[in-house]
């Protein structure tokens, strides 16, 4: 990939056409504004996948990265991670004593993305850079943005 490097190869299959399942099973409904746009929405599928199969970055983790800032836009997402009870209540209320030390500084991203990406904070990135490593670290803010820009289009396509 020339455009950035989630660990996983991409075989180039040239555009997306009508029908292809990479569209409706990578990007979803709310990224229908992409069919317009098949080489960006190609990249942006296959940038996720390597995000889901990045063995650096621990799926829960993008799982409540991509919850959180869905939450803070008001959107509903069905999750493929189970939490208990008090944990989804915490999430939905952006509450992350209820996580783990490594998921709070995710949720701080998280937190941050949609209005205050650049007030994300050294401490929390050295964190995360500690404990995931540096690779997993620009998968992670990358997916981040990925992720409010998907929730932005849904917003805007509704």
């Amino acid at each position: 990939m020339s455009w950035i490097s989630t660990g996983v190869e991409e075989e180039h299959k040239g555009p997306l056409k009508a029908g292809d399942d990479l569209t409706a099973a990578m990007l979803g409904e709310e990224l229908a504004a992409l069919q317009y746009r098949p080489e960006l929405a190609h990249k942006y599928a296959h940038f996720l996948a390597g995000v889901d199969e990045n063995r650096a970055v621990p799926a829960r983790l993008t799982e409540l990265l991509q919850r959180r800032i869905r939450c803070i836009h008001g959107l509903a997402l069905a999750p493929a991670v189970v939490l208990s009870e008090a944990q989804d209540k915490a999430l939905q209320a952006g509450d992350v004593a209820a996580f783990s030390a490594l998921e709070q500084a995710v949720l701080r991203v998280a937190e941050q993305m949609p209005y205050a990406h650049d007030q994300i904070d050294d401490e929390t990135l050295a964190q995360l850079t500690h404990e995931l490593g540096a690779e997993a670290v620009v998968v992670l803010l990358v997916a981040a943005a990925f992720y409010d820009v998907n929730c932005r289009l849904a917003l805007c396509l509704s």
